[in-house]
């Protein structure tokens, strides 16, 4: 077991793990308080983010951030000039980019003493040609420049953000990639895609919303789905609303006891359910011929009953025919 401290390093809002000397008092590294690491030979300034705790040496990687010491008075003044200079040069890149026209928001600024190099990060909503401002950077500053543009959420993890739980952003906190989040998930857990509810701070899905994702696959797997029809110690009825975390659905009933068709079931109270999937929207149909004996591809009207009654105009070989629609269960 080794004893590590989460703390966070220069130019890095996310959480790291540093591993502290077996014979090093925990009592003296509380939060906030200022250290100097080293990782693969280079030293970093940080600050202790989180107390000490035991963690088996199998997830200790090779390149862990390791203590060195304390910070020192001369540690923080040369801390403080860096974060200077940065802003300097920040303040200057900005200047320089709208005196050549080009439409950058500068985010931020890092500079690596060991590479001896300066990474600027930048939105924009086009693709741009920097290379002039590259030039000028290079010339004044006499090292490597790096321009790298970010996107709506590479920007809220670099501006260290707050989610809606009121806790520090997923993504500048402890992840190392951005998950796939789409509209479907939104749709399955039953968020509202233009709400803020089910947005992060950069304005796109909550990437939380994969988290919860497995749970409601299960939870799919038990419940109806919308447009089923159901036999329930009420009646046979047709779904309506499914409330997942409750585990109830919604039915209208055919034959209602009284006046009021809607019935809240519980999952005990269904006896059966015909998984007939739930009717599609107009035009969400393959085309084929119609299902009865004479299998007649051109006819005005459906003549069977496996056929439903939607029909589309379509121009086939310079003739309008009335092509019938039929619906299929796999679709989505």
């Amino acid at each position: 077991m080794g004893k590590v401290i989460g703390v966070k390093v220069e130019g890095n809002e996310r959480v790291q793990n540093c591993l502290l000397p077996a014979e090093l008092s925990v009592g003296k590294l509380p939060i906030n308080t200022e250290v100097i690491c080293v990782k693969q030979g280079v030293e970093y300034f940080a600050v202790v983010d989180r107390s000490a705790m035991e963690m088996p040496e199998r997830y200790l990687q090779a390149d862990i951030y390791k203590f060195v010491r304390l910070a020192t008075a001369k540690d923080k003044a040369h801390i403080k000039e860096k974060l200077a200079f940065e802003h300097e040069a920040l303040q200057f890149a900005s200047d320089n980019a709208k005196r050549l026209g080009l439409d950058m928001d500068f985010l931020k600024s890092y500079f690596n003493q060991e590479d001896n190099k300066f990474l600027f990060y930048f939105e924009a909503p086009d693709r741009l040609d920097f290379r002039e401002l590259v030039k000028c950077l290079a010339y004044r500053y006499r090292m490597r420049i790096e321009l790298r543009q970010v996107g709506a959420r590479e920007k809220a993890k670099l501006s260290g953000s707050l989610g809606a739980c009121g806790q520090v952003a997923c993504c500048v906190r402890h992840l190392k990639a951005f998950p796939q989040v789409s509209i479907k998930l939104a749709k399955e857990q039953s968020m509202a895609i233009n709400s803020s509810k089910s947005q992060g701070t950069c304005g796109r899905l909550m990437c939380c919303l994969q988290y919860e994702q497995a749970w409601y696959d299960e939870a799919l797997q038990k419940l109806p789905r919308l447009g089923y029809t159901l036999d329930t110690v009420y009646g046979r009825g047709v779904v309506k609303s499914v409330n997942l975390q409750r585990e109830i659905v919604q039915v209208q009933l055919e034959q209602a006891k009284d006046s009021d068709p809607w019935q809240v079931v519980n999952m005990n109270e269904i006896i059966d359910a015909e998984k007939q999937a739930a009717p599609k929207q107009a035009g969400n149909f393959a085309r084929a011929k119609c299902q009865c004996a004479s299998g007649d591809a051109k006819h005005s009207k459906p003549c069977c009953a496996t056929v439903k009654s939607i029909q589309e105009s379509v121009y086939l070989a310079g003739k309008s025919y009335a092509v019938v629609g039929v619906y299929d269960n796999d679709m989505e």
